[in-house]
């Protein structure tokens, strides 16, 4: 599997969340990166997992936080996706817990599904969002 480069075109124009977004990248390179050695029983997979689940909880606080503030009128929805996101992790989780097999093969593709889908398709409708409030075209 690749790794992600951040580039501009995945700026949803707000900087706070971009360098949060570029964090996640990190995250999600350093488990690309030790992918061929991490299993099940890994503890560091534990601790990676773990970690990133506590970022993206905050992460995902201050981005709700920062959708209502612009009055995105999809603030729910948007929330009900990080919802699912965390939900996911837990079971990923604990999946590791009890070392079943394909987890970390699981966890990437789901961390790279989620990557391409949430980031790149469902943020991106809260940029074009800001884009036209900044505009004077939606509601800001």
């Amino acid at each position: 599997m690749e790794k992600i480069i951040w580039n501009n075109s995945y700026s949803v124009g707000n900087e706070k969340i971009d360098s949060q977004h570029k964090q996640i990248i990190k995250m999600i390179n350093t488990l690309l990166d030790d992918y061929n050695h991490l299993d099940a029983s890994s503890e560091k997979l534990h601790d990676l997992l773990d970690s990133m689940t506590n970022y993206f909880r905050n992460h995902f606080k201050e981005e709700e936080k920062f959708l209502e503030e612009i009055g995105y009128p999809e603030t729910e929805g948007h929330q009900m996706l990080h919802m699912h996101y965390i939900d996911k992790t837990v079971d990923l989780n604990f999946e590791i817990m009890l070392k079943k097999d394909n987890v970390s093969n699981e966890m990437m593709q789901f961390l790279l599904h989620w990557w391409t889908n949430h980031i790149l398709i469902e943020d991106m409708k809260y940029k074009d969002f800001l884009s036209k409030a900044k505009k004077g075209l939606a509601k800001f």
